[in-house]
């Protein structure tokens, strides 16, 4: 059985979760200061470790856990930081901030190109969504919908299909941008 760590987003934010096995023990950022003596107890159950063992592998625990979260603080304030910016009309400082950030998620990377296709640049944003690795239904949405604005709409239904071909379902508002 193997054995791992992970960090992702949840519907509630940044989570942490081991995969011990089979079995999967997930939490939240903020319960992972309260929650990682549990952890290692549990852990040390599984294991029959010896008392020395137990604490060290806590102290492991902990610094790996001070890591992650460090971790995710920086990439969350690049994220904020990003979303001000675009709020307030930035897109260059909010273009600056992207491309400093190590990791670039969904949701981000969706706004910077929204953001391109609200200052009518479809080309920049159509080559950010050719680099994306992970598209939603609102990436593809976005891109027919500069397409669109842009009355290119034979591009934006070339994007249609595209998504359609790739097994991406459209929503009520990708087709409303069609029109």
């Amino acid at each position: 059985m193997g054995h791992s760590i992970g960090l992702g987003l949840g519907e509630k934010g940044p989570a942490f979760a081991l995969l011990w096995g089979s079995n999967i023990i997930a939490f939240s950022a903020e319960e992972i200061p309260c929650i990682s003596a549990v952890v290692v107890a549990l852990l040390s159950e599984v294991l029959f470790l010896e008392a020395p063992q137990s604490a060290t592998l806590l102290k492991e625990m902990k610094d790996g856990i001070d890591v992650v979260r460090r971790k995710v603080q920086a990439l969350t304030a690049k994220n904020f930081k990003v979303m001000d910016s675009l709020r307030k009309g930035d897109l260059s400082r909010a273009c600056n901030l992207f491309d400093q950030m190590p990791l670039k998620n969904t949701i981000t990377t969706n706004l910077i190109i929204s953001g391109y296709v609200k200052q009518s640049d479809i080309y920049i944003a159509r080559h950010l969504f050719d680099t994306m690795l992970q598209r939603t239904v609102v990436t593809w949405t976005i891109l027919v919908g500069g397409y669109s604005h842009r009355n290119e709409f034979s591009e934006g239904f070339k994007v249609f299909a595209e998504m359609q071909r790739l097994g991406m379902q459209p929503d009520y508002v990708t087709f409303a941008t069609l029109i």
